[in-house]
């Protein structure tokens, strides 16, 4: 699914999901697993797991033919966006930025936080060419609030990446409704 995603700091990014809170299955694992709410011996777990590779198949074609400069999970304790990412490079060439980002541990989660103390949380190593990206790919396991999105464009932006970079954003699971009938915005105009 394609849609807008609007986020905390006012911007708009291309959002592309396979499955949105009313119909996770057991792509609830993403964000239940994090919670202590499921562990990984319950069937739901294992079921997610099993799946966990169509799933990465299937959000890179969702992607279709699109292109990037460059391309990033986030920073986090754990690795569930990592295989989505490794599927979408195998069909692309774009530059891995994720092990630019570190976190300093203090803040869990990014729904509990404003983008100003994730900011705080996120470290980025500049490494100069951020002035190049045209368009950038942003892959996480899951998205909620948007803050996460945000801050990493923000950080980004302060290290010389340009205000008309396109941001896609793809992951498998959105934790929030879908929008009511809100068009997508043509971004390539």
């Amino acid at each position: 699914m394609l849609v807008d995603l609007d986020l905390p700091s006012g911007e708009t990014v291309r959002y592309i999901y396979l499955r949105d809170v009313k119909n996770l299955g057991d792509m609830i694992y993403l964000q239940s697993i994090r919670s202590g709410r499921l562990k990984e011996d319950y069937q739901t777990s294992k079921t997610y797991k099993a799946m966990e590779w169509l799933y990465a198949i299937q959000l890179s074609e969702e992607l279709d033919e699109m292109t990037f400069d460059a391309a990033l999970t986030p920073p986090s304790s754990r690795t569930d966006a990592k295989p989505y990412l490794e599927q979408i490079l195998a069909t692309r060439d774009a530059i891995d930025f994720s092990n630019r980002f570190t976190r300093n541990g203090k803040c869990k989660s990014a729904n509990e936080h404003s983008v100003k103390e994730m900011l705080s949380e996120f470290i980025y190593q500049k490494s100069g060419d951020e002035c190049k990206i045209g368009s950038l790919l942003i892959v996480d396991d899951s998205v909620a609030s948007g803050t996460t999105i945000a801050t990493i464009i923000q950080l980004l932006k302060d290290n010389g990446m340009r205000d008309t970079c396109k941001v896609t954003v793809a992951s498998p699971a959105w934790l929030k409704a879908k929008p009511t009938n809100k068009p997508h915005r043509l971004f390539d105009q």
